[in-house]
């Protein structure tokens, strides 16, 4: 009963040591984002395969979910700070699909409404080795994939957002034939 006693108050005056550490954190450190866990939706359709005979002519249904930043910063270094992201590519006719995740570098300047963004990150897909009838020999299921895009911010929630995707295994595979889609989005800020 005492050793137990003994541990309850060593806790609790542990907790307040730490809780007074606590009221002396740095407070020239960036501070942490009040924003939603996730706070941006996007929609969209992408021309499928653009840069391949064998994948090309079908239009895919684009998801993308885009988190919060982990922290600001002041002023420019702002734009260094990506936020993650995941998403999916979906094809319907039978050729490579893809699911993936990142970071996405956002840039507005000026308080302008004009944006452009640039992404990188893994991908995986359904894609075959070997080429065969409506797919491309993508090489391995885990690709790179980079994306660039150009938007416009219509208020504090709406955006249309261009956008051009390419997934591919930087020769690390036997094949390397990658996947290059490009469409539109609506975003929707939370």
């Amino acid at each position: 009963m005492r050793r137990a006693l003994f541990v309850c108050c060593l806790v609790a005056a542990l907790g307040s040591v730490g809780a007074a550490k606590a009221a002396d954190v740095d407070t020239t450190a960036p501070p942490m984002v009040s924003d939603p866990f996730f706070n941006e939706v996007r929609l969209g359709v992408m021309g499928h395969g653009i840069d391949t005979s064998d994948e090309m002519g079908d239009v895919d249904l684009n998801v993308e979910l885009l988190f919060s930043k982990p922290f600001h910063a002041d002023g420019w270094v702002e734009y260094l700070i990506p936020r993650p992201h995941v998403g999916a590519t979906i094809d319907f006719d039978g050729r490579t699909s893809t699911a993936y995740a990142g970071v996405t570098w956002h840039v507005q300047p000026f308080e302008f409404p004009v944006f452009v963004e640039a992404s990188f990150g893994g991908s995986v897909n359904n894609g075959k080795d070997e080429g065969s009838e409506n797919r491309i020999a993508v090489g391995c299921n885990l690709l790179f994939r980079e994306s660039a895009a150009l938007g416009y911010q219509f208020d504090e929630h709406w955006s249309v957002i261009a956008s051009i995707e390419h997934n591919s295994n930087a020769g690390l595979c036997s094949e390397n034939r990658g996947i290059t889609n490009a469409g539109m989005k609506i975003g929707y800020k939370f």
